[in-house]
């Protein structure tokens, strides 16, 4: 009897279809499993909603659950990006606050050397109002913090009192 005869794993399979040995999977492992199996699909970039339910029907999930989980999914997605738009707000005006910032300062700064021909209070006037600008960009930019949390959650009830009026 040869080596290859006597050790069935010093041969591969012919071929990669044969299912592992395992026979049950946890919930987590079917979706990994699920979710890698549709992405090795390359020749579909987008499925369409029917494409959807008949992925459903085929593995047996109920439309009721599935239109539940669309509905999470899609407030999740709606979501994340009203994050998005709020993060990037916040960029823009942070941005204006220092443009503000170096306008105002290099005037005080242009004004305190004329008059005393070094800068002395104009430099004080500025590492303050820095301190607060980088204190509100701290505030503004740190996701998952309190602060950011209610600045979102205000700026988000003002976006949507603007779009009814509209």
């Amino acid at each position: 009897m040869t080596d290859a005869a006597r050790s069935p794993r010093s041969n591969p399979p012919a071929t990669t279809s044969q299912p592992p040995a395992r026979d049950t999977y946890d919930r987590d492992a079917v979706q990994e499993i699920l979710q890698l199996a549709i992405a090795r699909r390359n020749d579909v970039e987008s499925y369409s909603r029917g494409q959807l339910l008949e992925l459903a029907d085929e593995i047996g999930i109920d439309r009721a659950d599935l239109y539940a989980a669309e509905q999470r999914w899609l407030e999740q997605h709606g979501d994340r990006s009203e994050r998005q738009q709020f993060i990037a707000a916040q960029r823009q005006r942070l941005k204006l606050s220092l443009g503000k910032f170096g306008i105002i300062n290099g005037f005080l700064l242009l004004i305190d050397l004329v008059s005393s021909g070094r800068p002395d209070w104009s430099i004080t006037l500025a590492l303050g109002w820095g301190m607060f600008i980088a204190l509100d960009a701290w505030k503004s930019l740190q996701p998952g913090t309190d602060d950011f949390e209610k600045r979102f959650q205000k700026w988000r009830f003002e976006k949507t009192t603007i779009d009814d009026w509209n």
